[in-house]
């Protein structure tokens, strides 16, 4: 009688506890309905220890206090869990207890028990299992290493077969740990005679690598910060679902060819693929193979000496684990369904594993399998319940079959395994029925290499073995493998022998090479009789080749006939043909179909149509799957879909990986956003490159006005060239500027029609403006009205101005309407101007106003005139400098000359400076734009040079005066130059206070002759130092007349000289009332040699209130060196002196001592300045 028991393996992730009843049946302890209990404890405050769910649960709300693995913590003593110094003996035991009352609950009793242990612990490790066994009230537990009883287990199977003195090994993937032993079976059991592992290896370590690949694009994302480090109960309880969900993802996966996982808080469902997870898991996962094969070369066994390699624990199901033991070692790995039953399973006590297994029985009343059995009639069994559905009872009658020596048997077992992911094992009979010939089960060892595993070099090996022996699969699948390595000549040959011995797969991909060389005949040849025997591809290729030219009622029906077999691409094409005609209902639910089947390209169209009808959430679902999936066209699509609604980064990051996948138009898109996004010219050039060189004509082009732009026009031409030899519309018109601006007017207009046959409206434009060069405006109204009836809003413009320009102003209007609403602003402006020519200025400024919002900076300098004149200086400046900011050379001039218009310049002279400090500021900001305003001197219209240097020149001509600028003389000489007479004038100062009289006398009489009324009277006074008093009068008279305050002044004295005092008085008066103080002190003078004191009195004083604050608006730094206005400021202060001396004798004469003392303090302070 099998004795009862208890095994129970305490794992690092799970616990698994096996009870073997009193009627021999051997069944799991369940925890909350599971076999797996979770090895986690988590401490209360008074100490108390709950484990499994119940820790899990506890620690959402403190997990300070949580010890996810205690196994891994073995050498550690004791674990500080919140203020609990709790040991690891303590964590074992309640993990112990648990298990306890569970098997009491169930059974009633607590039978004998064994406790598995790595094989790597030694006693003091083993100690302690024995003390928390103790502690949790079990009788004393026999101890069992893992990997032995992993060993017992697999004896004990009746399909497993390990003779007596053979070496095995146990590989031990779990979810935190790793270990491989090698075992070797005695008389006793198993001796262990190697052991090694890692403590950081497990299916924890590959879940966390498919968590910071999932939250790879989300990183920067507030809700997956929150998700990867929880602070209140419900993300942690977010993030304990979420991590429970990639586990059960990771082992669906061994399964399934992809998932879909939730993420929570951030709200998003991403798609995992078994691929990515391989990817993720393989630096895992080689770790542990390089750690196999070392330990089987430590104990001094070659890899042919092992006679069978286990899979055991709960992570060693991903099929990828046997796929690189296999190839590392040779040796086909055997798994189970539930490998983390196999350690408890195998350490519950029973007989000697048997050295020989009995075959299973097949399904009877018997129970057993009579010798004389046929071995053929049980396959014929199997393919009958395979072909009704019942797959369990197929796979038993082809395992009787195949355990029999039955080869079909073998290879339809492999097929049944391999077709629910059982690979290692499917392997193993492809493997047997390959060895004993039988042709089809060496075709599906190739494809499970190459699909499988990515290793085309044993699938080549075994397709040729099939096909050398007649296999037609093994032929075509041969053909296909070197068809897509460019080996096309022996590929067209195998694809010959099996389409000769009638194999519709290799006639279809004839017809493929057929069509790839051009020769369509042939090419729809063969097609037409292989999708005559119903293949569907070649169904499919039909379709679309006769869709090519245009016979789509053919091309629909074969691609439905394909489609109602079940082929996804002939329900994409289907989908197409229905979007093509205008029927989206159909085109969605053709794309549905194919893409829920996970056509990529479907998923991608799908996407694509959502998109473009605004049902962004899903369609952003539907991009994201076919991106996950690794499918280029939809990576870049999902790119469009982020940079269209400003999600940059992601889109950047999509179009990358979309073109590092070999998508053109990817390459073509990422080149775009570092141009016009980054301004990154050269790595937009880079993509451009090489999409266009792989064909691309959008990036041809764009390749095209990249090199145009940077005067490389030769290489533009070449690519504008190509793409338009494309067909791209686009590269025609672009080739057709291109020549036009180097004179190739016949050249140019060729490519314009042939863009305008291609369906570009821009090229009719464009032939209108060409027809315009050559004085052609019939045609060229002919063309505008084309494309402005085309809706083409620069056409709008352009048939507007040439109506305008013949005098047809109301249909003028029209256009600019039409093309203003449709927001040109060209035309705006244009708008503008003509409904101002009529004297509707309110709607015209309405007008610039949104021309200028546009960026049209012309309009910009409009609005800017037009606040000027309502002193809005303010406003006016804002539109300058945002028009300037675009490199406009005329708003430059203007910004320049704004502070000038703020400042009362009507009186600026060497002699006359109000406000002097205002001016000088005025100056300042004035400068640097007229500066850059002359860097575009011709740019600028004449007028606008003219004020420019004016501006210029007034701007150093200030500072010259006071001593501080050394260009003055060179922009005055400049405006001179131009018949200016400011320039003249001023000219003739600066020189005069350098002592060139002569040149100083030049100028001025050009100034002169040009009415400067300054230089006549600068002039004259010239003329007087010299004595030549007839022609300085001539000068100052002819000042005077013309009200220039100075030459008044001065005739006046001139004449006083020749005592002609009555006609010296006529000029002073005159001069005295435009505030020459100098008239005024002469006329104190002559008042009080006639006894008039009063009066003279009021002169004086009114030559005091004068000069005064012209003297004490000086800053002194401008005192420092000599200059003009320095010389000016002495006389000045001289006059002002003048004058309250006169005043203090005035006051003396007449008793007032007080006054004349406060005029003489004034003259102290004011003589201190000099």
């Amino acid at each position: 009688m099998v004795p009862l028991g208890l095994s129970v393996d305490l794992g690092t992730s799970h616990t698994v506890a096996m009870l073997r009843g009193p009627d021999g049946e051997v069944n799991p302890l369940l925890f909350d309905g599971s076999p797996l209990l979770v090895s986690a404890v988590f401490a209360a405050d008074d100490g108390t220890l709950s484990v499994g769910r119940d820790a899990l649960y506890s620690a959402r709300l403190a997990p300070e206090r949580f010890e996810p693995h205690p196994k891994r913590r073995i050498d550690d003593g004791s674990v500080l869990l919140g203020e609990v110094d709790v040991t690891v003996q303590s964590m074992f035991a309640a993990i112990l207890t648990r298990i306890r009352d569970e098997c009491v609950r169930v059974t009633g009793s607590i039978p004998a028990v064994t406790l598995t242990h790595p094989a790597t612990w030694g006693p003091v490790r083993r100690q302690i299992l024995l003390d928390a066994a103790g502690s949790a009230g079990l009788p004393a537990p026999r101890l069992v290493p893992e990997p032995v009883a992993a060993a017992n287990y697999f004896t004990r199977r009746p399909s497993t077969s390990i003779p007596m003195g053979s070496t095995i090994v146990v590989y031990d993937l779990g979810g935190g740990t790793f270990d491989v032993t090698v075992v070797q079976r005695n008389d006793s059991g198993f001796d262990v005679l190697a052991a090694d592992g890692a403590s950081d290896v497990g299916g924890v370590d590959i879940d966390h690598a498919i968590v910071a690949h999932l939250g790879e694009p989300y990183r920067d994302d507030p809700q997956w910060r929150s998700l990867m480090d929880p602070r209140s109960p419900d993300e942690r309880r977010q993030r304990r679902l979420f991590l429970d969900d990639v586990r059960s993802a990771k082992e669906r996966l061994s399964r399934h060819n992809h998932v879909d996982i939730l993420i929570p808080l951030v709200e998003r469902q991403v798609h995992l693929t078994r691929i990515e997870l391989e990817k993720l898991a393989r630096p895992h996962l080689d770790k542990t193979v390089r750690l196999t094969r070392t330990l089987i070369r430590a104990t001094g066994n070659d890899l042919t000496d092992v006679t069978g390699l286990f899979l055991v624990g709960g992570a060693s199901r991903m099929p990828l684990a046997a796929t690189l033991l296999h190839q590392a070692t040779g040796i086909a790995p055997t798994a189970i369904d539930q490998p983390e039953t196999v350690v408890a399973g195998g350490g519950l006590p029973g007989d000697q594993p048997r050295e020989e297994t009995p075959p299973s029985a097949p399904p009877g009343e018997s129970g057993s399998h009579p010798e004389d059995e046929d071995p053929g009639h049980d396959h014929e069994l199997g393919v009958q319940a395979e072909e009704r559905g019942d797959l369990a009872a197929a796979e038993v009658w082809y395992r009787l079959a195949a355990e029999a020596g039955h080869t079909l048997a073998m290879n339809r077992l492999g097929l049944l395994l391999d077709g629910r992911d059982e690979v290692a094992e499917a392997e193993v009979w492809y493997l047997k029925a390959a060895d004993a010939g039988e042709a089809p089960a060496m075709t599906n060892l190739g494809c499970l290499h190459q699909n499988r595993r990515n290793d085309t070099a044993n699938a080549e090996t075994w397709y040729r073995k099939a096909a050398l022996i007649g296999e037609v699969f093994g032929m075509t699948n041969l053909g296909c493998l070197l068809r897509d390595r460019g080996e096309v000549t022996e590929a067209e040959e195998w694809f010959r022998k099996a389409a000769e011995a009638g194999h519709p797969p290799a006639k279809d991909n004839l017809g493929w090479l057929a069509e790839q060389h051009g020769n369509l005949t042939e090419a729809e040849t063969w097609y037409r009789e292989a999708a005559d025997t119903g293949e569907v591809f070649a169904m499919t290729n039909l379709g679309r080749l006769l869709r090519n030219r245009s016979e789509t009622t053919e091309a629909e029906e074969w691609f439905r006939k394909a489609a109602e077999a079940g082929h996804p691409p002939a329900m994409n094409y289907l989908g197409w043909l229905a979007e093509q005609r205008g029927d989206l209902t159909e085109t969605e639910t053709w794309y549905r179909k194919a893409a829920e089947t996970g056509e990529p390209t479907a998923i991608r169209n799908l996407g694509c149509l959502l998109r473009d009808r605004g049902d962004l959430t899903e369609a952003e679902e539907w991009l994201r799957r076919g991106a996950d999936a690794d499918h280029a066209p939809s990576m870049n699509s999902l790119g469009v879909l982020l940079n269209n609604r400003g999600e940059e980064a992601e889109a950047e990051t999509w179009y990358r990986k979309a073109a590092e996948a070999g998508e053109t138009l990817a390459m073509n898109n990422l080149g775009s956003m570092l141009e016009q996004r980054h301004g990154d010219l050269a790595g937009a050039e880079i993509w451009y490159r090489k999409a266009a060189e792989a064909g691309q004509p959008l990036a041809m082009r764009n390749l095209g006005c990249l090199l145009r732009d940077r005067d490389d026009l030769a290489e533009a031409e070449e690519w504008f060239t190509d793409a338009a030899e494309a067909a791209y519309a686009p590269a025609m018109n672009d080739l057709g500027i291109l020549l036009e601006n180097r004179g190739d007017l016949d050249d140019a207009a060729r490519w314009y029609h042939r863009a305008v046959d291609a369906g570009e409206i821009l090229a009719m434009r464009n032939l209108g403006n060409l027809s315009l060069d050559r004085d052609e405006p019939a045609a060229a109204e002919e063309w505008f009205r084309r494309a402005a009836e085309a809706d083409q809003p620069l056409a709008m413009n352009d048939l507007g101005l040439l109506l305008k320009n013949r005098g047809d102003l109301v249909e003028a209007e029209t256009w600019f309407r039409k093309a203003a609403e449709a927001g040109e602003e060209h035309a705006m402006h244009n708008l503008g101007l003509l409904v101002e020519d009529r004297g509707d200025t309110e709607e015209a400024e309405t007008w610039y106003r949104k021309a200028a919002a546009a960026g049209n900076v012309t309009s910009m300098n409009l609005l800017a005139t037009i606040l000027m004149d309502r002193d809005d200086f303010s406003g006016a400046e804002s539109r300058l400098r945002a028009a300037a900011d675009t490199g406009n050379p005329s708003a430059m001039v203007l910004l320049g000359m704004l502070p000038l218009r703020q400042m009362d310049l009507e009186n600026f002279s060497a002699s006359n400076l109000d406000n002097l400090v205002a001016v000088d500021r005025g100056l300042v900001r004035a400068e640097p734009w007229l500066v850059r305003a002359m860097e575009h001197a011709d740019d600028l219209a004449e007028p606008e040079r003219e004020i420019t240097l004016f501006g210029l020149t007034l701007c150093h001509t200030f500072p010259a005066l006071r001593g501080e600028s050394s260009e003055a003389q060179s922009w005055l000489r400049r405006l001179a130059e131009r018949d200016e007479s400011f320039g003249m004038t001023y000219l003739g100062i600066l020189l005069e206070h350098q002592g060139d009289l002569a040149e100083a006398e030049s100028w001025w009489r050009k100034a002169a002759a040009l009415e400067d009324t300054t230089a006549m009277a600068r002039l004259g006074e010239l003329l007087e130092k010299q004595d030549r008093l007839t022609e300085a009068e001539i000068w100052y008279r002819r000042a005077a007349d013309a009200e220039d305050g100075d030459g008044m002044s001065a005739l006046g004295d001139l004449l006083k000289e020749r005592s002609e005092l009555i006609q010296a008085e006529f000029w002073w008066m005159r001069a005295a009332v435009l505030d020459n103080a100098d008239a005024m002190v002469e006329l104190g003078g002559l008042m009080r040699t006639r006894g008039q004191l009063a009066e003279a009195e009021s002169w004086y004083r009114k030559a005091v209130t004068v000069t005064a604050p012209e003297v004490d608006a000086i800053p002194p730094t401008w005192l420092v060196n000599e200059s003009v206005i320095k010389d000016w400021y002495r006389e000045s202060v001289a006059l002002c002196v003048t004058a309250m001396t006169r005043l203090a004798d005035l006051m003396d004469d007449r008793g007032d001592g007080a006054e004349a003392r406060d005029w003489r303090r004034g003259i102290i302070e004011y003589e201190s300045k000099l």
